[in-house]
């Protein structure tokens, strides 16, 4: 269980957003595989990691930062934002 949620530092509103969701609705911590009440950790903006590596984690959760699936900047020529990344994910 992912016992971790990593943001950028200097959160937007997609970050905050996304940290909201998961931390105040067990339904979706569960389907991400969150521990209830995680740690929150940040991380300085632009700071990246191979995307397969960060989805690994066994730990954390990223974001919109370093890469993997919630983070729209690991995606070239995506239109959505890192929040419509997380929301489509929990609607499947």
């Amino acid at each position: 269980m992912k016992k971790i949620l990593v943001a950028h530092t200097c959160p937007d509103l997609d970050v905050l957003e996304q940290a909201w969701i998961i931390r105040t609705l067990a339904a979706m911590r569960k389907k991400l595989g969150v521990i209830e009440n995680p740690e929150l950790e940040f991380v300085p903006s632009g700071t990246r990691r191979p995307d397969a590596e960060a989805d690994a984690d066994p730990d954390r959760l990223y974001l919109d930062c370093v890469g993997g699936r919630f983070d729209q900047h690991s995606q070239p020529g995506n239109d959505e934002s890192s929040l419509d990344l997380l929301v489509r994910f929990l609607g499947q």
